[in-house]
């Protein structure tokens, strides 16, 4: 039999370089340990396509295949119909499987995977967007689990689960897991506090069994830690017009800021309406900071957009970009520029890498720069800021903007970037061993 590894929850098709930067630094991690072994991404969508990847100078193919998110669950590719069949293949006697497995692509590629590893976007295994979400992203799970295949959760949030249903899926997926991986150490707590509640809601007949799973030696094992593979995702130089605006730039001032401004933040969330409970108005948070960075002598400003697209709805950081541009420019001309077309996740990071101070409101803008060493402060609206973070001792760098007003913000931006260089030696010192640790997460799942 073949072997192969699947990931799920993973894609290059959504438009957000954290995403995309996942989905790199994960490949990334396979390919140290075994360059030869196929890889697929078994995502959402209506296109097969085959990805070219260069990763460490060497050109990697990754195939997509596909699976259906759709109320139509004739399509054989519709992730309940691809759910009873796992169910029926457990009760058929084995010339039919083989039947079934020469009928359905996407079941035979993941009866025939050495490993399935799952990162649910970084932070959907929550219920934080919704059930809708959740669902989206754990049915594939449950899917590789009824198969009997090893699934692996590869570094992410996890959690909160607020409703039970939710809750009571999470934990099953969990359990069942061969290793579940958190990137900060609060979803490893979750994780193992889950699993013990687990324990005590099975019935007496199976306490033994539980008893073994749940003892703190072992779950030491199967709960783990490790950094967000974003860290190791590797910088593209980007198009000459890029080139051109970040060098004028630089050019007319000493210091390069970058500021990532958040279409979904702008937007007021999916619900625009202040979803997610801010102190202020994020539009006016925004040309605050501006405002104030530009009093600093010798600073210009490139706004750096980290979800393109259409297909985000609410969430173009590009179309946030440009809006910020045209109010900013009229004032600051020549001082302030924005990234004018899509780049991808490399390319992005190369942007990053070029400044001298970062202020990102999407989480993997600040881990963009923080691995290239660039002292960086988050604006935050969810723990996964503070969590990741804090992993490398640096949760000083996460501000809140749920519980501190404009005022308050502008000033820790401002006393941070005056301590940026102390920041940058502690960089310095990290961001290898990081780098080193995550290197080795995919020789660590085999063993």
């Amino acid at each position: 039999m073949k072997k192969r590894v699947c990931l799920l929850g993973l894609g290059f098709e959504t438009g957000n370089m954290g995403v995309n930067a996942l989905t790199f630094g994960t490949i990334r991690t396979i390919v140290k340990y075994d360059s030869g072994i196929p890889i697929h991404l078994l995502d959402y969508g209506k296109i097969y396509k085959k990805y070219k990847i260069l990763i460490d100078g060497k050109v990697k193919t990754v195939e997509r295949n596909l699976m259906r998110f759709s109320k139509n669950i004739f399509l054989q590719n519709n992730i309940s119909n691809l759910i009873i069949i796992a169910i029926a293949l457990k009760l058929m006697p084995k010339n039919f499987k083989e039947k079934i497995l020469k009928k359905n692509e996407l079941i035979r590629i993941i009866c025939e995977s050495d490993h399935v590893i799952s990162l649910a976007g970084g932070d959907s295994f929550s219920d934080i967007y919704g059930i809708r979400r959740f669902l989206y992203v754990s049915l594939p799970q449950i899917l590789v689990l009824i198969l009997g295949k090893k699934l692996i959760l590869y570094p992410q949030t996890i959690g909160p689960f607020k409703n039970k249903i939710v809750k009571n899926i999470a934990s099953y997926i969990i359990k069942n897991a061969k290793y579940v991986y958190s990137r900060d150490l609060n979803g490893y707590e979750y994780c193992r506090r889950l699993l013990k509640r687990s324990k005590r809601k099975n019935s007496k007949k199976n306490r033994v069994k539980n008893d073994k799973l749940c003892n703190d030696k072992i779950n030491k094992t199967k709960v783990r830690f490790c950094y967000d593979v974003g860290f190791i995702l590797e910088k593209q130089k980007p198009d000459i017009n890029t080139m051109e605006i970040l060098n004028t730039l630089k050019n007319k001032e000493k210091n390069l800021i970058g500021i990532n401004v958040s279409g979904l933040l702008y937007e007021g969330g999916y619900t625009k309406d202040n979803m997610f409970n801010l102190k202020m108005n994020y539009k006016e948070l925004i040309k605050c900071i501006i405002e104030n960075i530009m009093k600093i002598k010798d600073t210009s400003i490139i706004l750096v957009p980290h979800v393109f697209g259409n297909n985000a709805k609410n969430e173009d950081d590009l179309e946030a970009c440009k809006n910020v541009y045209k109010e900013m420019s009229k004032i600051y001309n020549g001082r302030i520029d924005y990234i004018k077309n899509e780049l991808n996740q490399g390319e992005i990071k190369y942007v990053i890498g070029c400044c001298e101070f970062f202020i990102g409101s999407r989480m993997h803008s600040c881990i963009g720069a923080l691995s290239n060493k660039i002292p960086a402060i988050a604006i935050a609206y969810s723990k996964k800021f503070i969590g990741v973070l804090n992993t490398i001792g640096l949760k000083d760098l996460v501000i809140d903007p749920r519980e501190l007003d404009t005022e308050e913000i502008v000033n820790r931006i401002i006393e941070v970037y005056k301590r940026k260089e102390f920041n940058k030696k502690v960089l310095d010192k990290i961001i290898p061993k990081v780098n080193q640790r995550i290197m080795q997460l995919y020789g660590d799942v085999k063993g």
